[in-house]
């Protein structure tokens, strides 16, 4: 029962986070994840799929309420869409290949940037 109140938490708050700043849901991810000792590439892999599937329900939302519409997403294909992908393509192909130790601190350091872009913005 523990587990499964700890897996629809975790769950919630991932959708709950994606859904409100448009990104971030992974990091309630990675701690389950992580708490449940998967292999690092593994933590980030599956996180990147759940996540994948949080960003697409968000998507249709945020066009069904008029936050984002389709020529505001097409004006920015080019400048911020299509580099985008490719490195997420591009980090994808070395995950396998990067020391798991590593990873976890360069992911800390993102996350610590990030944040401290969004307190001084």
């Amino acid at each position: 029962m523990k587990t499964i109140f700890l897996f629809l938490i975790t769950g919630l708050s991932a959708g709950f986070i994606n859904g409100l700043f448009g990104t971030g849901g992974a990091l309630p991810l990675l701690a389950l994840f992580a708490y449940l000792a998967l292999k690092s590439e593994k933590v980030f892999a599956t996180a990147s799929f759940a996540v994948l599937l949080l960003s697409a329900v968000s998507l249709v939302l945020y066009l069904k309420n008029g936050t984002l519409t389709l020529d505001s997403f097409k004006s920015h294909l080019g400048d911020t869409v299509v580099p985008a992908v490719l490195g997420g393509a591009v980090g994808s192909l070395l995950l396998a290949k990067i020391a798991p130790k590593l990873l976890k601190k360069v992911f800390f350091a993102l996350v610590i940037i990030g944040g401290a872009g969004m307190m001084f913005k």
